[in-house]
């Protein structure tokens, strides 16, 4: 009994190690709440940190994500926004979020963007984030595309009033092995804002590798129940 119960020992930690695949990958302040912005309920990326509502949220410590765009206040553009009450971006509510109580905006074509570590070729992930637009009326209606090294892995068409939904979303990376960059895009023309927050990404086992797992479980079952026969 003690050599099967060695065999099934050892059979169990080869598939564990056949069954691992890449872990999940390391997002920096995905819930954009490391950075307060200086400028109350919304702060633009913009130059200089008393130009509100303007702030070099891309140069602050911990922020992690790029923000792309400078234009003009009122303008197109990207930054942060809060919770706060009577924020005039009005922002969809932030109750029950896991992610916090910040959220990063995409006005017309702003983006957002992080360069990650660890994606594996040919690996299959799970990305999830929380998705809403601006509840002024007519003012969130924006289109935001998810993009990985440039690829759009995945399109949203936001309605004014969307609240904040958890968004799920599968794909296969097709680049090399290290770093690639995720981004939020913002399409629509314009005066429209969508939100983001909360992103993570994690791997997901392939088939092949479940495949071979479950065949291992059915070959210890197997031995065992010759074992108790004799």
């Amino acid at each position: 009994m003690k050599n099967v119960l060695r065999l099934i020992a050892f059979t169990v930690v080869m598939l564990l190690g056949v069954s691992a695949f890449a872990g999940p990958i390391s997002i920096t302040n995905s819930n954009f709440s490391a950075v307060t912005g200086n400028c109350g309920s919304y702060t633009y990326q913009g130059p200089g940190s008393g130009n509100c509502p303007f702030q070099d949220l891309n140069a602050a410590s911990g922020i992690g994500w790029t923000f792309g765009s400078y234009i003009t206040a009122g303008g197109p553009g990207d930054g942060l926004v809060t919770s706060a009450a009577g924020n005039p971006f009005d922002p969809p509510s932030f109750a029950g979020l896991p992610a916090g109580t910040q959220a990063a905006f995409l006005q017309e074509g702003g983006s957002v963007s992080q360069t990650l570590s660890g994606f594996t070729a040919g690996q299959s992930y799970d990305l999830s984030f929380y998705l809403g637009s601006r509840y002024i009326g007519g003012m969130g209606n924006q289109t935001v595309e998810v993009e990985i090294n440039g690829i759009v892995i995945g399109t949203y068409a936001l309605s004014s009033g969307t609240p904040f939904t958890l968004e799920n979303l599968n794909f296969t990376y097709s680049g090399p092995t290290g770093p690639a960059t995720l981004e939020f895009l913002g399409t629509a023309t314009g005066d429209q804002t969508a939100f983001v927050t909360g992103a993570a990404i994690t791997a997901t086992p392939e088939p092949v590798t479940l495949m071979l797992f479950g065949t291992g479980l059915m070959g210890i079952g197997g031995m065992v129940r010759r074992k108790l026969r004799r």
